[in-house]
């Protein structure tokens, strides 16, 4: 069947009728009550009085009647929605597959999981699967090898996002590899690289992790596709601010910027959906570490602007909860507060896991900042719970939620609580070389021992400062210096 509303035009080109020939046919139908004009301006549209009615007309067509209508269906919604087709392959995906016409259905599935992309995750992932099942059923050729290939792919790319049982992605990479090397498909393996070694969530040390990355854009680089090689550099940035190297944070940002030349269409969608957008962020947050709150507040207005106009959801959030960190910083605790809301709101309509913990993180962040520990408390607990349900582990962001809960638990009260989270972050922080998150444990460290009368404060303060200091996190040393002399007096 074609639908539950359904042009005269589209009905007709199903049934293989001309207009006058179905128009009898519909009057007989819509007088007998079967039928009825659900619209007929600017074209007629057509619906079954009653569900059951459509279901029994389906159930009643022979199994290759149905098939041959199905197919019939998305062949004229091809010719009657020349300007819908983006929109509408889902649907039309469907009816391929129903038709029996199996290469269409996988093409017209990947054209709707393409659509869906970042903005509709789960969407995505559920297309790229059926795009996998079809790809399969289908004689190897050039096109379906491709499309097995690209399909598992971009599995393994939502994986990070929502999550994956295990096996899953060790299946899905096991077959894209092999597919891969089979046909010396440069290209994939490099993606590959980054997808399963050098992605978020990794369960590595940084400089395990920043191997992989620069091996993935070694690949990259050697495989010549411009796209590729600015959106695997991402990655690479990424684990370098991970790492707290601030000043390759800067190079590799720069290198996405330059490579695209100031076209934000460069390498879109491989990895994120504008990597421009993401690059001026991650200038932002290393400028923001440096303690230059001002440079870093433009560029990530900058970052906000070119994800939005780009229509790039997820680097649009970062970057919200990124400039709501700032405003909080230079003391705009109200307004901070309002966007990294209204930033939760958002990344929790988006349906992207990893999103929506960075989103959670940064709200606990601003409440921290303004005071309210105990709403600090129960938003990066929600935040700790939401990443690890869906990744089974607690991903690079791990030591720094556990130093937020350090300070909000701290602030209620609980200080003997604060000291074994912060004790738990530090050693997270440590044993996965997470750098950029390590000054902030031991500052709060230092902290909860003062507060629970606990030796080493000066400690914790002296690894932190030199750290520091090696580093250029001016931001974190500011505020040790600021708290030194409270801390050391306790």
């Amino acid at each position: 069947m074609v639908g539950k509303e359904v042009s005269g035009r589209a009905l007709g080109m199903t049934a293989g009728l001309d207009r006058d020939r179905i128009d009898p046919v519909l009057c007989e139908l819509i007088e007998a009550g079967f039928l009825y004009e659900a619209e007929l301006y600017p074209e007629r549209v057509l619906a079954f009085r009653h569900p059951l009615t459509r279901e029994v007309a389906y159930g009643t067509q022979l199994a290759d009647g149905r098939a041959a209508t199905h197919a019939a269906a998305a062949r004229a919604t091809i010719e009657l929605e020349p300007d819908r087709l983006d929109e509408l392959a889902a649907l039309i995906a469907d009816h391929m597959a129903a038709g029996g016409e199996t290469l269409e259905a996988a093409r017209w599935s990947a054209r709707a999981a393409h659509r869906a992309g970042h903005s509709r995750p789960q969407d995505a992932l559920r297309l790229w699967r059926n795009v996998t099942e079809h790809a399969a059923n289908l004689d190897e050729s050039e096109e379906t090898v491709g499309l097995g290939v690209l399909s598992r792919m971009m599995q393994l790319d939502y994986a990070w996002r929502l999550g994956m049982e295990r096996d899953e992605a060790e299946t899905l990479a096991t077959e894209a590899t092999e597919i891969a090397t089979r046909v010396g498909d440069l290209r994939s393996l490099a993606l590959l690289k980054l997808l399963t070694s050098a992605r978020p969530g990794v369960a590595y040390r940084a400089s395990e992790w920043i191997a992989a990355a620069e091996e993935a854009i070694r690949l990259a680089d050697e495989s010549g596709d411009l796209g590729l090689r600015v959106a695997i550099r991402g990655a690479g940035c990424y684990a370098q601010m991970c790492a707290g190297d601030l000043d390759l944070v800067e190079r590799a940002a720069g290198e996405i910027l330059d490579l695209g030349g100031g076209d934000p269409s460069v390498g879109a969608g491989i990895v994120i959906g504008c990597p421009p957008a993401w690059a001026l962020m991650a200038r932002s947050i290393a400028l923001k570490e440096r303690d230059q709150v001002e440079e870093a507040e433009r560029l990530a207005d900058e970052s906000l602007r070119l994800a939005a106009e780009f229509g790039d959801p997820e680097t649009e959030s970062w970057s919200r909860g990124n400039k709501a960190t700032l405003m909080a910083e230079r003391g705009e605790l109200e307004g901070a507060l309002a966007l990294s809301r209204r930033n939760c709101e958002l990344t929790d309509r988006l349906g992207d896991v990893f999103s929506r913990t960075l989103a959670l993180t940064s709200l606990a962040y601003v409440q921290i900042a303004i005071g309210d520990h105990a709403e600090a408390v129960a938003t990066i607990e929600l935040s700790d719970r939401t990443y690890r349900e869906a990744m089974k582990a607690g991903g690079e962001g791990e030591a720094w939620r556990g130093t937020l809960r350090a300070r909000a638990l701290l602030g209620t009260g609980r200080a003997e609580d604060a000291l074994e989270q912060a004790v738990d972050a530090v050693d997270v922080s440590r044993e996965r070389e997470m750098h950029w998150q390590l000054p902030g444990a031991l500052h709060v460290l230092a902290q909860t021992r003062a507060a629970t009368g606990t030796a080493g404060v000066e400690d914790a303060l002296g690894q932190a400062t030199a750290l520091c200091e090696r580093l250029d996190h001016r931001m974190t040393l500011r505020k040790i210096d600021a708290d030194r002399g409270a801390l050391t007096a306790a």
